[in-house]
C-alpha cells in the first residue's frame, strides 16, 4: 500500500459525517473515517485485518461499499459480557451484509491465531485494537509481522494510554 496517510490526515482536520452510526462503538467519527478511506486504498491482492472487534464499529466502518476486500476479523468477546458484544456484531454484520465483503471472522486469542496461518493474502492494512497492555501490543507486531504486506500500514489504538 502506498503512503497515503499525509492526504488523509489532512482530510480528516474536520469531522466527517460518521460512518455506520447506529453501530456502537468506542471510536470516532474520525477514525471511522480514516478506516474507511484507508480501505479504499488497500490493492486488491492484499487484505484488512482487524483484531478486536468488540460490536463492529470500526470494521464495519472500515469495510463499508468496499465489498471487494479481503477482510478478516478477531476477537475472542471476553469483555463487556453484560452487553452481548458478539451476538450484536454478528447481527451488525448481517444488517449491512449488503454493504460488506464476506468477513471471515476468526474467533479466539489473537496471539494463538497467529500461529495457524489463517490468511490468503497478506494484510495490506492492519488494525490493532486488543489487549492493551505493552507485551500484548508488541506482539501484535511480533507475532503477525510474517503475514504483512512488505509496505503495510498498521494502526494500533491507544497506543499513547499510560500502561
Amino acid at each position: 500500500m502506498q503512503n497515503v496517510l499525509p492526504a488523509l490526515l489532512g482530510m480528516i482536520r474536520e469531522v466527517p459525517a460518521c460512518i455506520a452510526p447506529d453501530v456502537q462503538g468506542q471510536t470516532t467519527a474520525k477514525v471511522r473515517f480514516l478506516l474507511n478511506k484507508l480501505v479504499a486504498e488497500l490493492p486488491p491482492d492484499e487484505a484488512y485485518f482487524e483484531v478486536g472487534v468488540l460490536k463492529g464499529a470500526t470494521l464495519i466502518s472500515a469495510l463499508l461499499d468496499h465489498k471487494y476486500v479481503t477482510a478478516y476479523a478477531n476477537d475472542k468477546w471476553c469483555e463487556y459480557l453484560n452487553e452481548n458484544p458478539k451476538a450484536t456484531f454478528f447481527e451488525n454484520l448481517k444488517r449491512y451484509k449488503d454493504r460488506l465483503p464476506e468477513v471471515k471472522v476468526l474467533e479466539g486469542d489473537s496471539f494463538e491465531l497467529a500461529k495457524a496461518a489463517p490468511f490468503e493474502k497478506p494484510i495490506g492494512l492492519y488494525f490493532y485494537d486488543g489487549d492493551h497492555s505493552e507485551d500484548a501490543q508488541r506482539k501484535a507486531l511480533t507475532d503477525f509481522a510474517k503475514y504483512l504486506a512488505p509496505k503495510c500500514i498498521v494502526l494500533v489504538d491507544d497506543w499513547n494510554w499510560e500502561k
